[in-house]
């Protein structure tokens, strides 16, 4: 969602709807960048049901199906978890600057996705990438 109000470091105030996250786009992340990002017009749900946002999630930038289409492939609790660690440690690989194993992170964090449904739904490998996109430079 991009709005016509800035911050006072002058970007847009821009936010992905599904996880509330401010919104940059594609490297650099710069104002200069963000301005020139395209947007598409979007007619806002009134009701967004188990869907709303509850703090940190998914957005895989994917297209809006209807209502009626399932989002993801269903795929149970065990390989949902096993797509999310392989995701999240080919992505940041095998360990944090200070030592800690991100596999084992990963195996901690991936429940909390799956319990989730409307996290669910965006799938794994969406869920460790907005996990990553949490964590500080």
């Amino acid at each position: 969602m991009k709005t016509e109000y800035r911050t006072a470091g002058g970007a847009i105030e821009a936010y992905i709807a599904s996880s509330g996250e401010f919104f940059w786009g594609d490297q650099p992340q710069t104002v200069e960048s963000q301005a020139q990002q395209v947007v598409t017009p979007l007619e806002a749900a009134r009701d967004m049901g188990s869907r709303a946002p509850q703090g940190a999630g998914c957005d895989p930038g994917r297209d809006n199906p209807p209502p009626s289409q399932p989002l993801r492939e269903a795929v149970g609790r065990e390989e949902f978890e096993r797509r999310f660690i392989e995701k999240m440690v080919a992505v940041a690989g095998e360990t944090f600057a200070d030592g800690e194993s991100v596999c084992e992170y990963a195996a901690q964090a991936a429940p909390t996705y799956w319990e989730e449904p409307w996290q669910r739904e965006e799938g794994p490998e969406a869920c460790a990438l907005a996990d990553i996109n949490y964590w500080e430079g």
